[in-house]
This record gives structure tokens, C-alpha cells and sequence, in this order.
């Protein structure tokens, strides 16, 4: 697990952390005050981080503010039953480009959730999407960060897919890709 100030350092908790293999439960300790984002990585193919309670408070995103340095407890719950989500680029331009996955609505603030490269057989697979609405475009190769824009979303409002995702879901679909800004 890392735990990542929303600034710019980042503390890898595998460092200060005990960890126990038969419970997966750990103790953090040293943390500094301030807001961190939770990310787990190595989780397998469907599993997505389904939940983050923070001293028995859930909350609604994986961010963390620490006030001072005692936590009563920080709970990750996983969920192995991530949807899929898999399909093809339409497109008569044979560059590489991006797809983006995003929440259709809020919260979606902290960061672009999902986003994959296709290349030349212009096929994708996101695998571990926690259930939700989600919106999907194909992009060039350019900064999927442009899509917090929401002008820029409103302009591209027409090659969006809508998606809607239950647990263990396997969806497919097929987009048309944005063409070049000219």
C-alpha cells in the first residue's frame, strides 16, 4: 500500500508498517498530519479498492487528513468483484492513442481513475472498476488531464459511451475515436 500526500512526496507504507498475512491487517505509524491519497497496488486483475474508514468514519473518497500523528484505525476494505470493461477503437487513424474511463458524475476530483493506451490492433480491457456510472472516450495521444475541463468535456459530450457497471460486471463496447484538434 502507499499512502501519498496530496502534495508532492510519498510515503510507502510497506516501510513503516507491520504487516500480517493471515488477517492483511497493518498498523501505520510516524504518518505526518496532513491529507494523503490511499493506493493499493499489486491487487489482482478484478479487485479495486472499495472502501476507506478512518477511525470508523467512511469516507467518500480514498483521501485521508490526519490532523496529528494518533490514528485510532485505518480501515481498506477490498473487493474482488471489479466489472470489466473491454472493446475496440473505431477509427481510420492508425496512431496510438488513449482511453479514458471516468466517473459520469462527482466525485471524480482526485484523479482520472482509469486510463489505458491502444495501439495498433486499437483494442483495450480495464479490468477491477468498482461499480458506477461511467462515461469512456477515445482520445489521440495528448493530456487526459484536458478532460477536467469542462468545456472540453462538453465538446467531446458526442463521442462519449455510457456505461453503467455492476459488481462483476463484463461489459463491452465500441468507441469512435476524438479526432485531432485542428
Amino acid at each position: 500500500m502507499i499512502l501519498s500526500p496530496t502534495a508532492e512526496a510519498t510515503i510507502n507504507i510497506a516501510r513503516t508498517a507491520a504487516v500480517s498475512t493471515d488477517t492483511f491487517e497493518f498498523t501505520v505509524s510516524g504518518v505526518a498530519p496532513g491529507q494523503y491519497e490511499v493506493t493499493l497496488q499489486n491487487l489482482p486483475p478484478a479487485a479495486y479498492l472499495e472502501r476507506v474508514t478512518l477511525s470508523g468514519r467512511r469516507l467518500p473518497q480514498p483521501i485521508l487528513t490526519i490532523a496529528d500523528s494518533s490514528i485510532d484505525s485505518i480501515q481498506l476494505n477490498v473487493s474482488p468483484e471489479g466489472a470489466t470493461v473491454a472493446g475496440v477503437v473505431e477509427t481510420d487513424d492508425a496512431r496510438p492513442g488513449v482511453v479514458i474511463l471516468m466517473p459520469s458524475t462527482r466525485p471524480w476530483v482526485y484523479r482520472i481513475p482509469f486510463r489505458k493506451r491502444y495501439e495498433e490492433d486499437r483494442t483495450f480491457q480495464f479490468e477491477g472498476v468498482p461499480p458506477g456510472s461511467y462515461l469512456l472516450y477515445a482520445i489521440p495521444d495528448c493530456d487526459a488531464y484536458d478532460l477536467y475541463d469542462p468545456a472540453i468535456r462538453e465538446c467531446l459530450k458526442k463521442f462519449a459511451v455510457s456505461a453503467t457497471l455492476e459488481r462483476g460486471a463484463n461489459e463491452t463496447v465500441e468507441l469512435q475515436r476524438v479526432p485531432e484538434p485542428r
